[in-house]
């Protein structure tokens, strides 16, 4: 999961016995908890009250198959191929292309034909350090979450620049730039914009480079038309800096590759609509990438295997997809709906999107995606009945309008999509552990995105959990007889 753009939003809390307080959410805006808002969950018709039972029942024997156990089983062969090339399973590696292998041969020994769909793209290339420097001044140091830390942003350009520094506010459009000095590097804060159209603001006003700054997470551009070398200060205020000499070298290149995603249908093969359920199978560069999103991935896997070994037969087609290339631009997911004729498209009635569902300092979480899409709540619903089934407190997050996952491209068409997640980089609040245990302040993930992402730092607790809620909502939206007309009344 990559996030761009700000913490997510806590809006609503849902426990059943108790309501979290409001309290520091490392920048998140929480709101305080409605308890009109939370009885409405709680309490149902007679209708529905059978209905929920029923899915409850029709769940019951996956639910039952797909353990935590299962699911590690497929965690540690993801870290043997890590281990075995590199540490990494991030795209453009061979520990990418092994974690396919290993993902349609064990779909293949459960009894499935899995598609194996090649995606091509131009991806950036680390080819050894970088450096950052103020001449005759501070060293900058790569990769060091320290106050003299940075990285070079992903997609950025690659090359080098030595010249002035000069601050601009944000970078939003040309007006921020009316008196840059063509030739300058650009020192560019936090704005109400996307990353990418301040670098190329900063371009098209002749920065031969830029450096962001005061930013409240990792920056990752678009993945084509950034041509200066763009970096990412974690905490020094370089705009205190403007008008100082700076030396940049962004070493790297970009090479074309070709990956794969992953596709199968399972349950009923013909059915008239498609429930779709994915996860990203590359991992960021130097990380296992275990629990983003390996634990997504050998989730569906455990799923698909236990609804072939019992026979799972659902009312309309269920598809499970690894998608490639979520970590460097959201490729993978897209290239996917892109290349499905009209009338299949048509027929996906939900995506639903599993990302990251093992944290050590978890929360669980259902994510609103805000975006206004007829469906969603309907799909939401269906992990809050569920949670609330079996006595689970729950969160509901709302992600920054610029949160980058497979989910996009689904919802860029309007199909519903919904998702849970168990949280990154964000502390957790004295909320949180309240109705969570674990660690004030700590993230929720401390790994995330980092070579210490690996398997035995899974919560397999609150993976078991999100794994069978997983399962529920996928045989429950499966099992509907019109999921489309269903989600949209």
């Amino acid at each position: 999961m990559r996030v761009k753009g700000g913490v997510p939003r806590e809006v609503k809390n849902t426990q059943r016995e108790a309501q979290a307080k409001s309290s520091d959410n490392g920048g998140a805006q929480e709101d305080s908890a409605d308890g009109n808002a939370l009885q409405n969950i709680q309490e149902y018709s007679t209708d529905e009250t059978d209905e929920m039972e029923e899915a409850l029942m029709e769940s019951s024997s996956l639910r039952d198959a797909v353990s935590a156990d299962g699911v590690f089983v497929h965690l540690e062969a993801l870290q043997a191929v890590s281990d075995a090339n590199g540490d990494s399973r991030a795209s453009g590696t061979s520990a990418y292309d092994a974690s396919v292998d290993y993902v349609v041969r064990t779909l293949q020994e459960a009894g499935y034909d899995p598609e194996v769909q090649l995606v091509s793209f131009m991806l950036h290339t680390v080819l050894g350090p970088s450096e950052l420097a103020v001449e005759g001044g501070t060293i900058f140091l790569e990769d060091e979450l320290v106050e003299t830390g940075f990285t070079v942003v992903g997609n950025s350009g690659s090359g080098s620049s030595t010249a002035v520094g000069q601050s601009v506010e944000g970078g939003c459009d040309q007006s921020y730039f009316s008196d840059f000095v063509a030739g300058n590097i650009a020192l560019v804060n936090d704005g109400p914009c996307e990353r990418t159209d301040a670098v190329f603001n900063a371009q098209d006003a002749g920065a031969s480079g830029v450096i962001f700054y005061e930013l409240p997470d990792y920056v990752t551009l678009e993945p084509e038309g950034v041509d200066v070398p763009v970096m990412h200060v974690f905490i020094a205020d370089v705009g205190e800096l403007s008008g100082e000499t700076f030396s940049m070298i962004a070493n790297k290149t970009i090479v074309p590759v070709t990956e794969a995603n992953v596709i199968v249908d399972a349950g009923n093969i013909g059915g008239e609509q498609i429930v779709m359920a994915g996860a990203h199978l590359d991992s960021v560069p130097g990380s296992p990438g275990i629990n983003d999103d390996g634990t997504g991935c050998s989730a569906l896997l455990e799923i698909a295997i236990q609804m072939a070994n019992l026979g799972v037969t659902t009312k309309q087609t269920v598809r499970l997809a690894w998608f490639a290339a979520e970590e460097v631009a959201v490729i993978g997911s897209a290239d996917y709906l892109t290349g499905l004729p009209d009338e299949e498209v048509a027929r996906i009635a939900a995506y639903l999107n599993f990302d990251m569902m093992g944290s050590p300092n978890y929360i669980r979480a259902v994510v609103a995606a805000n975006l206004n899409i007829t469906g969603e709540d309907a799909i939401a619903q269906i992990f809050y009945d569920y949670f609330d089934s079996q006595n689970l407190p729950h969160v509901t997050l709302t992600m920054p309008s610029d949160a980058a996952s497979d989910a996009n491209p689904f919802q860029a068409i309007d199909i519903p999509t919904g998702s849970i997640f168990t949280g990154h980089e964000f502390p957790k609040t004295e909320a949180w552990a309240e109705l969570f245990g674990g660690t004030v302040g700590e993230h929720c993930d401390p790994c995330y995105h980092q070579a210490c992402d690996t398997v035995d730092k899974i919560n397999k607790e609150i993976l078991e959990e999100m794994s069978d809620a997983a399962s529920h909502a996928i045989l429950t939206l499966a099992n509907m007889e019109d999921p489309q007309a269903t989600l949209a009344s």
